[in-house]
């Protein structure tokens, strides 16, 4: 059995760009249906402002993942850290979980055997 912890995972950018590609392909037909009268300006307006903000949320979110914050959990300081470590070995489930929440962002497996696991971010 493989296990490596991993970084920055490229697909998750591959996903992002596809994603924001969506969006201007939507955001052109928006208009073009605009242009044609099939739609109001008003909501032409709507959904602009729905696409700019799923264009934000994306980028901020690809720009984390170039800055090696790929994780969406808070940066967590050594004593967090530290601490979080320690509620691993807690007797109590619920706090040892909810570390282990804090410390991981991602598992994945593949093959039945090689495990990538993604630690939040550092």
């Amino acid at each position: 059995m493989n296990i490596t912890a991993v970084k920055v995972p490229s697909h998750e950018r591959e996903m992002i760009n596809t994603k924001l590609a969506k969006l201007d392909k939507r955001l052109q037909k928006q208009l073009e249906a605009y242009e044609d009268d099939l739609i109001s300006k008003e909501y032409l307006r709507k959904a602009k402002e729905r696409v700019d903000g799923e264009r934000q949320r994306l980028q901020e979110k690809l720009s984390r993942l170039e800055e090696g914050n790929w994780s969406t959990h808070k940066k967590t300081r050594p004593g967090e850290r530290q601490k979080l470590q320690n509620d691993v070995n807690s007797l109590d489930r619920l706090k040892a979980k909810a570390a282990i929440r804090q410390l991981i962002s991602k598992i994945e497996i593949t093959n039945g055997q090689d495990i990538e696991i993604a630690r939040s971010g550092e």
